[in-house]
């Protein structure tokens, strides 16, 4: 199993909570090398950071930090540019993403990360998407979701996205169309994925469930 870039050794003054105090002395270190600079991205993502699935954000409360960890990113072009969102309590939160053509190149030097449940996500975000043509043929992968729905417990949109290896946004539209026509239903469970809220679980009808077994 290949060692994580964290446990064969990244530079040392960017490791766990030290980053945040760490990151004014390391600045000018970081636009001249790039094996700091990656570290400190990656700790940041590990820290602040949120892999969804389609994007990878890193977000912070504080203006000074999100900025200058923005520029350090942007340094070696891999920052799309810094936004400002206001949440409903009034505190603003200053966010940026890393560029898609970037996630490969910036993985392969700080990858696999210790987080496992990030580095899934991570990896996930690498899987080449087709362009022009479909992974699958028409209906296909709608039979796929159904097949893993009655063969296993319900499962988010998440866990069918790394089932099928597909974007999350094709599997919400699979799943959406499945609902209409009364082949799939859909529940709220606790926590899953290491996450505090509860997610979205997919399953199949009873009467479905039934006739599948018979």
């Amino acid at each position: 199993m290949a060692r994580s870039y964290y446990e064969r050794g990244c530079p040392s003054l960017v490791k766990g909570d030290r980053l945040r105090k760490a990151l004014p002395k390391v600045k000018q270190l970081a636009y001249e090398r790039k094996e700091v600079a990656y570290a400190i991205i990656g700790q940041a993502i590990l820290d602040e950071g949120d892999i969804g699935q389609t994007s990878i954000w890193i977000a912070y409360y504080s203006e000074d930090m999100a900025r200058c960890l923005c520029e350090i990113t942007d340094r070696w072009e891999l920052a799309n540019p810094l936004h400002v969102k206001i949440r409903k309590n009034g505190a603003r939160v200053w966010s940026f993403t890393i560029k898609a053509p970037k996630r490969s190149d910036l993985y392969d030097v700080i990858g696999p990360l210790p987080d496992k449940r990030k580095d899934r996500a991570f990896r996930h975000l690498l899987i080449p998407q087709p362009s022009g043509k479909h992974k699958y043929r028409r209906g296909e992968a709608k039979r796929l979701i159904l097949q893993k729905l009655q063969r296993n417990r319900p499962m988010t949109r998440r866990e069918l996205m790394y089932e099928l290896r597909i974007r999350g946004s094709t599997v919400a539209r699979h799943l959406l169309q499945l609902k209409k026509k009364g082949s799939l239903k859909e529940t709220m469970s606790g926590a899953r994925f290491e996450r505090k809220q509860s997610s979205k679980l997919w399953r199949l009808p009873e009467a479905q469930k039934t006739s599948a077994m018979l």
